[in-house]
């Protein structure tokens, strides 16, 4: 099933992106994207493809097309759809009570092979009748994903490699609003078209937003290898030290559930882990305005001669998809949801 959401730019200039869309198809349909990540990507009409498919082959799988990516100036031809797709519960796809947002390439180069990969993983696993996972208990009691592999598009396809900032140059991590009066946001049409989506749906389905991850790379550890970081909000940091509330026990939860899954990982806040600054930072708007768990994952680094590599970040696929599985059937996440 394929839903459009139109935007006044959407139909102003939908003959030229579209025509723009089908042309980049045809030039890259045999080039694979570069990562900075050390992982190519597949081009991303390809992603498109599988996306696309997956909702005409599933009733309760819906292909969201919220919008076109900004476009460099003078070149209105650039813009190239933002697409993604949102999993139903499979018995009642009209009744969702609750959300869970999974973002990738944010940072156009900055793809870790995980996000793309987890719709048709769901969808699969879900169909089995498994009633005892937690992905089918999440959907079967309403909950749903609104999964989008490549938040920049321009950024993840623009040639000879991905950059990290859209066609405009602008940091889409930096774009989310903050309570701060100085910091300049939602001048991107990606971050101002993802922000509507998730709001529209939620009010669509009069639903919660439980939980955002947004996968990043690379985490730069400082004692060698590291199997990456899940990372959230400095503002979560002194409610988490009072470890009887239901959104500290519910953080702990997931931190421990990825930790069980990939050892190595770290998990603490934002400005523990990174030097850089959260503020119009996914994790911390979703957080701030939704009171939504929300974290970022960021891929590990391997430090090489100072030579940066995302080495088998891919690889954890299996890892990943497991951690997320047992969120949807973790006690303390879902009692945190009960009293949202």
């Amino acid at each position: 099933m394929r839903v459009v959401y139109p935007t006044r730019s959407i139909r102003k200039n939908w003959f030229a992106n579209t025509f723009f869309f089908i042309l980049v198809s045809t030039v890259n349909t045999h080039a694979d994207v570069k990562s900075d990540s050390g992982i190519d990507g597949p081009p991303y009409e390809h992603i498109v493809r599988d996306m696309t498919k997956l909702a005409d082959e599933n009733d309760h799988v819906e292909l969201i097309e919220y919008g076109f990516s900004s476009v460099r100036k003078n070149s209105p031809d650039q813009a190239m759809p933002l697409v993604g797709v949102l999993i139903k519960p499979f018995e009642d796809s009209d009744n969702i009570n609750r959300l869970t947002l999974i973002t990738g390439a944010t940072h156009g180069n900055e793809y870790v092979h995980i996000v793309d990969r987890l719709p048709s993983r769901i969808v699969e696993e879900t169909a089995s009748n498994d009633i005892s996972t937690g992905m089918h208990q999440y959907l079967q009691s309403g909950g749903a994903f609104l999964i989008i592999p490549i938040v920049n598009p321009y950024g993840y396809s623009v040639k000879p490699k991905p950059q990290r900032r859209n066609a405009d140059r602008l940091d889409l991590n930096r774009d989310f609003p903050t309570t701060k009066s100085k910091h300049k946001s939602l001048r991107s049409a990606e971050i101002s078209h993802l922000i509507k989506i998730v709001d529209d749906l939620l009010h669509r389905y009069d639903a919660t937003l439980m939980l955002t991850v947004d996968y990043h790379c690379c985490y730069e550890g400082t004692n060698g290898r590291k199997r990456g970081a899940l990372m959230y909000s400095p503002r979560m940091k002194k409610i988490m030290k009072n470890n009887n509330t239901l959104i500290a026990k519910a953080y702990a939860a997931i931190g421990q559930a990825l930790m069980a899954q990939i050892p190595m990982a770290r998990f603490d806040s934002w400005r523990d882990l990174v030097p850089s600054d959260p503020k119009g930072t996914s994790t911390d708007y979703w957080q701030r305005t939704h009171h939504s768990l929300s974290f970022t994952y960021e891929g590990e680094e391997y430090l090489d001669k100072g030579k940066r590599e995302l080495r088998g970040e891919h690889r954890r696929f299996q890892s990943h998809y497991q951690w997320l599985n047992d969120i949807m059937m973790n006690g303390a996440v879902n009692d945190y949801y009960n009293s949202m």
